[in-house]
């Protein structure tokens, strides 16, 4: 039997202390990938999304509902992967440096097989960056380096954290082409971003989209702009809003574009 890489059903994750009321990251949540799928994850600020990747990728657990990979409970080390939007490496290491650093500690901790990092260099197009230094890189080839990073264990299924959001338009399209390997080598991608246009390139078999710590396939309504919107003022400390940027719903992201750094490779 052919089962999902992964599965969440009715999935809760709380935050709080016993002396500060708790916070519903994450409600009734539920979620199916197949293998090789590409599945999209829309959402605002204070959604839940990256919640949602960590309790899929078993870095933190669930307070109520239950989480499978590969149809078992059991979580398999290197098969599930997490992965920020930009790369975590040494600033001062180069793209290769840093990449044969992070396959000698998978070797140390026996987490597979041996990593072939000329090979996953190859795969995220980043053979023309291995001597550039890890800190001088775009957004763009920073989140193709996360991605070689997560590949060394050769995963089934790479939860990305927002990689889209910061970056223009052709780095996007490079990195959706990467993604597009990825995938037509079996391995599931599941990708966050804050608005569900920036997936264009991508194009995901499906986008789900969470509001307020529920996932629905659905766009979550429309509501006007206020005073307290995240996207109008960053000193809000109130609910994450549910209006049209900070849901993902549409066009417009909570961030400028513009503000990303300028392509220098």
């Amino acid at each position: 039997m052919n089962h999902p890489v992964l599965e969440l059903r009715d999935v809760s994750v709380r935050y709080g202390t016993p002396t500060a009321p708790h916070t519903l990251a994450l409600d009734a949540a539920t979620l199916s990938v197949a293998p090789g799928e590409c599945v999209g994850i829309a959402g605002g600020p204070g959604s839940g999304t990256t919640t949602l990747l960590l309790c899929a990728s078993g870095l933190i657990g669930a307070d109520a509902g239950s989480v499978r990979w590969f149809g078992s409970h059991r979580w398999h080390a290197g098969r599930a992967a997490y992965e920020s939007a930009s790369a975590d490496g040494h600033p001062y290491l180069s793209v290769r440096a840093w990449l044969e650093f992070s396959a000698s500690q998978r070797e140390d901790d026996a987490l597979g097989p041996e990593p072939d990092v000329e090979a996953v260099m190859s795969l995220a197009s980043l053979c023309e960056f291995a001597r550039i230094r890890v800190g001088h890189l775009t957004p763009g080839v920073s989140a193709r380096v996360a991605l070689a990073g997560a590949l060394l264990g050769t995963p089934r299924i790479v939860m990305f954290d927002r990689p889209f959001d910061a970056l223009s338009c052709a780095e996007r399209a490079r990195l959706a082409q990467v993604l597009g390997s990825v995938l037509s080598a079996g391995v599931a991608v599941v990708v966050t971003t804050r608005v569900a246009s920036l997936l264009g390139d991508l194009s995901p078999s499906r986008i789900h989209y969470l509001a307020g710590g529920r996932l629905d396939l659905q766009p979550p309504s429309m509501q006007p702009w206020n005073s307290t919107c995240r996207c109008r003022s960053r000193r809000a400390r109130d609910s994450p809003c549910v209006c049209q940027a900070c849901t993902g719903a549409g066009a417009r992201s909570a961030f400028r574009l513009s503000d990303s750094r300028p392509n220098r490779y």
